[in-house]
């Protein structure tokens, strides 16, 4: 209500997003939503649906997500492999929702989830790992696997800055996506650009 910009990267408020959309627009405000402010991981994303859309009539292929975090991590799977295979379950036929798959896991643990169905999420927590998510894709001859590994927190917080100074200004509902269509658009690439 007092024309501030919000900058949101929690998760599970999803189901909510239309109302939420509402509200801002009720308030002419400015609302960006991510589930990671890494501008790496967002590329993954991009990169995956890509992929997933590829991917999609390669019956033999099959995906799982594999990710692992810190053991101070409470939520399990992360917001960032959720939305990996929201991803793939919004651009393929043959997958929809997704599992949890405690690690470690063995060679057969795998199958029969590996699609159609959901999307397999490996889960591991281990000592001070900031955040790995691998994307890897699996059929008879070959793999494709994407990744992302963060080295420290600080590509999350240069994101959520980067977000924060382009949602300056502007009304509405926006996401990672928007920010970066705009940069690519308008050549913008540090982060005072606007």
């Amino acid at each position: 209500d007092h024309g501030v910009p919000v900058v949101v990267g929690t998760t599970g408020w999803y189901d909510r997003l239309a109302e939420v959309e509402r509200m801002v627009a009720q308030a002419q405000g400015g609302l960006l939503w991510a589930s990671n402010f890494s501008i790496g991981v967002n590329l993954l994303f991009r990169v995956n649906r890509y992929l997933a859309t590829l991917m999609d009539d390669q019956q033999d292929q099959h995906v799982h997500i594999e990710e692992v975090h810190h053991v101070r991590k409470v939520d399990a799977p992360s917001g960032t492999a959720i939305t990996l295979a929201r991803d793939i379950d919004l651009k393929t036929r043959r997958y929809t929702g997704h599992v949890l798959v405690p690690a470690p896991f063995g060679p057969g643990q795998l199958e029969g989830q590996s699609g159609p169905g959901p999307v397999p999420i490996v889960v591991e927590r281990t000592g001070d790992v900031t955040g790995e998510h691998s994307v890897i894709w699996t059929g008879p001859h070959d793999r494709i696997t994407l990744r992302h590994e963060a080295f420290d927190r600080n590509g999350f917080a240069l994101g959520a800055v980067r977000a924060a100074e382009w949602l300056v200004g502007r009304k509405g509902l926006y996401s990672m996506d928007d920010l970066l269509d705009h940069a690519w658009s308008t050549g913008a690439t540090s982060r005072s650009d606007k």
